[in-house]
């Protein structure tokens, strides 16, 4: 729950959306990622994130979609 409300609060945190990005693929919520991730897809690549976030909502993204062909 304080995931998601820090990912609302701005969606182009790359910290909070990495964390709540992880949540939900820890919950099967494969497809929730996915449109999320293509959502704001832009702002995750181009924008200078802190750190390693900007790969790690990549991995996040790309964990749910071969995880969705499974589901």
């Amino acid at each position: 729950m304080d995931r998601q409300r820090k990912f609302d609060a701005d969606q182009t945190n790359h910290v909070a959306a990495y964390k709540y990005f992880r949540e939900l693929n820890r919950h099967h919520k494969f497809q929730t990622v996915t449109r999320l991730y293509e959502k704001y897809e832009n702002d995750y690549r181009f924008s200078n994130g802190r750190g390693h976030a900007p790969e790690k909502i990549k991995e996040q993204y790309a964990y749910a979609q071969r995880n969705l062909e499974n589901y």
